[in-house]
């Protein structure tokens, strides 16, 4: 067997004899075309990595602009309790959001807070749908009342968001009872 740099001449790609330094600068180009040839691999990897980050990320965005779950999901509202006659209510904050379905025509969203000799002030409530104010009532006394509101056609999702504000709070930050929405 011969090896490089012993003395015996090789027979480079020019088909001259080229000694030890020729085999060497063969092997040297073959070492580059090899580099060569792991870096389109390495672009395409990198590449195929990006379209899958961003694959994932388009469903990831798609996904969450509409998740199933959301109808489920409340902020600013406390738990439900129980009023002496019967009603079920929660008492909302400043602000509350909920949702409802898409399909639905119209909701009825009964509404009611305290007077009492430590806050008579009346309470404004704006109640919007998806962003635009779809109705408003001053509330004056404590009785219930029921606010009809007429949703819009029904859209590419499958919930509206319904938002509740009061330009007023009672003590602890109370604001209105919501009771049932339907």
């Amino acid at each position: 067997m011969i090896a490089p740099g012993d003395g015996v001449s090789s027979v480079g790609a020019s088909g001259r004899g080229e000694g030890a330094r020729g085999a060497a600068a063969h092997q040297a180009s073959a070492a580059v075309g090899a580099s060569a040839g792991r870096g389109s691999s390495d672009r395409l990897r990198k590449t195929t990595l990006v379209l899958a980050f961003v694959a994932v990320l388009g469903g990831a965005a798609w996904y969450l602009r509409d998740p199933a779950w959301l109808i489920h999901q409340t902020t600013g509202l406390r738990p439900p309790e129980r009023a002496p006659d019967g009603t079920v209510f929660r008492w909302s904050g400043g602000h509350a959001s909920f949702f409802v379905p898409s399909d639905a025509g119209t909701i009825r969203v009964p509404i009611a807070t305290t007077f009492d000799a430590a806050d008579s002030r009346p309470m404004l409530v704006t109640v919007s749908v998806d962003g635009a104010r779809a109705a408003r009532v001053l509330l004056v006394d404590d009785a219930w009342r029921t606010l009809t509101i007429p949703l819009p056609a029904r859209g590419s999702r499958r919930v509206r968001r319904i938002d509740v504000r009061t330009n007023v709070v009672r003590d602890d930050n109370h604001g209105v009872k919501v009771g049932e929405v339907r």
